[in-house]
């Protein structure tokens, strides 16, 4: 189906690509990965931004035990400037599913972005605590710190995300800034 759809695009037919989507779904309701692919084809054909949040708003209702939908609605709302909406949905992800580190990330830049600094600390240092390998946390630590003018905390930081992740162009990037 998805194959189809991108078929229909390439061809010119996005009402059309959007409609198979849209039937699959209701079909087969319990698929994530269609549900994800529909905001995706909305949002790639210009559909209105509210539309792309409905398809969202209403996967996480229906599927709220799937952390790639709640991820795609935090960002959607992120990436919209509904700072408030998106933290709302960070929050409701995070308690739903604590154990998801790609939530607690997306918290922590939903509060971040509400200017909650304090929290976002706390939030990142929950997630250097569920996922201490992933740079993820360290580097939003760092973020902070540089946000506070305390370059040596921000370079202590960043070297625990390459200790987490060697591999962390992020991170080498950091380093490489504040050094």
């Amino acid at each position: 189906v998805l194959g189809l759809a991108t078929l229909e695009v390439r061809g010119g037919k996005a009402d059309a690509a959007v409609k198979r989507l849209e039937a699959f779904i209701e079909a087969h309701p319990q698929l994530p990965a269609a549900r994800l692919s529909l905001a995706e084809l909305l949002a790639k054909t210009g559909a209105p931004d509210e539309r792309v949040t409905e398809v969202l708003v209403n996967a996480v209702r229906d599927e709220p035990a799937q952390p790639a939908l709640r991820q795609a609605l935090i960002d959607q709302r992120l990436r919209l400037g509904q700072v408030p909406a998106a933290r709302q949905a960070a929050q409701e992800a995070v308690a739903a599913l604590p154990q998801e580190p790609d939530l607690l990330e997306r918290l922590a830049r939903a509060q971040l972005a509400a200017g909650d600094r304090a929290q976002a600390g706390k939030t990142y240092n929950q997630l250097t605590t569920l996922a201490p390998a992933r740079a993820s946390g360290w580097l939003g630590l760092a973020q902070l710190r540089f946000l506070d003018k305390d370059l040596a905390g921000a370079e202590r930081e960043v070297k625990r995300a390459l200790e987490a992740e060697p591999a962390s162009a992020n991170a080498q990037r950091l380093l490489i800034q504040l050094t």
